[in-house]
């Protein structure tokens, strides 16, 4: 092999990567805060290092199956509560969430993951309960 054959031998890779990429633009994933519903949920299993459970979620709009399905890690579920109630309770089908949407990181993998997920917000506002005290009891004037 010369090196007149790689110079020759270079638009042709050059050409064969550019349809590569033109076909992984193609099949885009969104981008920006997504929502959709948790499809399946898989709960870490008991002595296992490092586990801490994981699930598939359909993008809201997107008929469900395995090639638009995303992978979701518990850990990577941002808001505190909801990774404390997947790791140790597993989340629910049909739960609603909203997340950013990460390419696959290889070419064996065709679905991405979703990442930065939090709860979906209902549209109600929270209420809290208040912290009243007692009135009564010790202290204070005499009547």
């Amino acid at each position: 092999l010369t090196s007149s054959h790689l110079l020759n031998a270079r638009p042709r890779i050059v050409e064969a990567l550019a349809r590569v990429c033109r076909r992984k633009r193609s099949r885009a994933m969104p981008s920006g805060r997504v929502t959709g519903i948790i499809t399946s949920w898989n709960q870490a299993r008991p002595g296992k290092r490092n586990s801490e459970g994981f699930g598939f979620v359909t993008i809201d709009g997107n008929e469900q199956s395995k090639k638009t399905d995303l992978f979701l890690y518990a850990d990577n579920i941002k808001d505190s509560k909801l990774r404390s109630e997947a790791k140790i309770f597993g989340l629910k089908s049909g739960q609603r969430i909203s997340f950013m949407v990460q390419e696959p990181k290889s070419a064996r993998h065709e679905s991405g993951s979703a990442v930065d997920v939090l709860p979906e917000s209902s549209g109600g506002g929270g209420g809290g309960g208040g912290g009243g005290g007692s009135r009564g009891g010790r202290g204070g004037r005499p009547p």
